[in-house]
């Protein structure tokens, strides 16, 4: 098993349960959860770069340890934009719109962010 790196996770979690009706014949138990978790991978493997986890078969995107960046960062390829964020495509010969291929970046995360 090889070592992903140090990932710092700060947050809180609170836990409420309570019972608003409790009789004889009647019960009832309301239990609340609440979590809040923000990771940030400080450093990788002994040689500092990326480590990636997880790929479809696709081959197009990898969950990918960054540092400075939150656990779950899905690192894969992106498309080349226009001026008004529109994806650019090619036409093949045939009238088939292809989009053209763009750097490998960060596409979102597999956490959701809670700021």
């Amino acid at each position: 098993m090889a070592n992903l790196g140090v990932v710092t996770n700060e947050g809180i979690e609170a836990l409420i349960n309570f019972s608003p009706i409790r009789n004889d014949d009647f019960a009832w138990d309301v239990t609340l959860n609440y979590s809040n978790n923000e990771s940030t991978i400080v450093s990788t493997n002994d040689s500092g770069g990326n480590i990636s986890m997880e790929e479809p078969r696709s081959r197009n995107l990898n969950v990918t340890h960054i540092v400075g960046e939150q656990y779950g960062a899905l690192f894969g390829t992106s498309y080349v934009r226009d001026a008004q964020g529109r994806i650019v495509h090619d036409i093949e010969s045939d009238g088939t719109p292809i989009p053209q291929i763009g750097p490998r970046k960060i596409l979102g995360f597999g956490v959701a962010p809670t700021s």
